[in-house]
């Protein structure tokens, strides 16, 4: 069985990949790491203890979009957080 670690790595980085070009615009990043990405996740969570009653996936979003924000016109209709 996967470890915990593995499952919340698996997670976020499809949350990553669903919300690329929708809430952020990070896809392109050079060298981007699957840690690096779990990190900012996990960092943003820690660092926002208030608003920890969201779903696991606005709160991963909302990491990325802050992270990497999308340029306005570059918003193809996604709810943006």
């Amino acid at each position: 069985f996967p470890s915990h670690d593995t499952k919340a790595y698996g997670y976020v980085m499809g949350v990553f990949d669903t919300a690329a070009g929708v809430d952020h615009c990070g896809q392109g990043t050079p060298n981007l790491t699957v840690k690096q990405v779990n990190d900012i996740a996990k960092n943003y969570i820690e660092q926002n203890p208030a608003i920890r009653n969201w779903t696991a996936d606005l709160l991963v979003r909302s990491a990325f979009a802050r992270t990497w924000p999308c340029p306005k016109s570059n918003n193809k209709g996604g709810k943006g957080v």
